[in-house]
């Protein structure tokens, strides 16, 4: 059901390769809308262009914020489990890792040789907080220079909206192309080697909807008494969370990938206090 969901989202997000116009809408999800296939706005497109042009961007960040507040009152971090294009980019690539060989294994032998900087010894940031930085920072730098510079640098609009551009000759390179294109290989290495790896740590539209994962609609549910500590739940998470700490999390995308593999139906799906997805008979052992 999530792949149908993740596919039907996917094609949605081209429909102007079809025919269907700039809609004036938003997507609920990460795809750069200088694609030659986008048919509505990226929220945080629209961010930094709120602030390059400041108080008028005052109506679009209201915009911005009523949509993506319902949406993520809603379903939390949802889309990003069952709609965004970039995060079934992501798996796709995780789960074809092992045609790369030849460019993973030479990367992490070269990552495990590198030594430290003495400048960061002595000071750690939990990678997972880097989205969270990036997302204050798009509005800042936009403001500041009036630029939208995150677009210029953005892998995903490299991804979804530069590279088609340039197979379809419509796309000039300008200064910033090398970057954008060094970036678009990051994601795509980062993305062999972790799984999910753009949602976990760089991605500053799941840092937005991150916090309404503890009051959304949509959430889980975890019954201790019928949990068997089987941990197969913790292995099949994309994001790593630990469901036992908290059914809530704001790293959890809602895939329900842990509710398909609880052998004892210990983990459901609800929305608004109504179950909507449970475990896969096939693989439910005896209760």
């Amino acid at each position: 059901m999530r792949l149908a969901s993740q596919t039907f989202f996917f094609i949605i997000s081209w429909l102007a390769l079809v025919g269907v116009p700039m809609t004036g809408l938003m997507y609920p999800y990460f795809f750069c809308v200088a694609s030659p296939g986008a048919w509505a706005a990226c929220p945080i497109g629209l961010l930094e262009y709120s602030f390059t042009i400041l108080p008028l961007g005052v109506v679009v960040l209201l915009y911005i914020i009523s949509f993506l507040g319902i949406m993520t009152l809603l379903f939390g971090r949802g889309f990003c489990g069952w709609a965004c294009p970039i995060g079934f980019l992501n798996e796709i690539i995780f789960h074809i890792r092992r045609y790369f060989r030849p460019v993973i294994e030479p990367i992490g032998r070269a990552l495990e040789k590198t030594p430290i900087p003495s400048f960061f010894k002595g000071y750690s940031i939990n990678p997972r907080l880097y989205k969270y930085i990036i997302l204050v920072l798009i509005p800042v730098t936009s403001y500041a220079s009036g630029k939208m510079i995150f677009t210029d640098i953005d892998p995903i609009g490299g991804i979804t909206a530069t590279i088609p551009t340039l197979l379809q000759g419509g796309y000039r390179p300008d200064r910033l192309f090398a970057v954008k294109m060094f970036l678009v290989f990051v994601w795509f290495v980062m993305g062999l080697l972790v799984v999910r790896s753009w949602c976990k740590y760089l991605c500053p539209l799941g840092a937005a909807f991150a916090p309404m994962n503890k009051v959304s609609l949509l959430s889980l549910s975890y019954d201790e008494n019928k949990c068997i500590n089987c941990n197969l739940c913790i292995k099949a998470c994309p994001m790593d969370v630990n469901i036992f700490n908290d059914t809530r999390s704001t790293e959890c995308i809602l895939c329900g990938r842990c509710v398909a593999v609880c052998p004892t139906a210990a983990l459901k799906m609800k929305f608004a206090g109504k179950t909507i997805l449970v475990p896969d008979r096939s693989s439910r052992k005896a209760e």
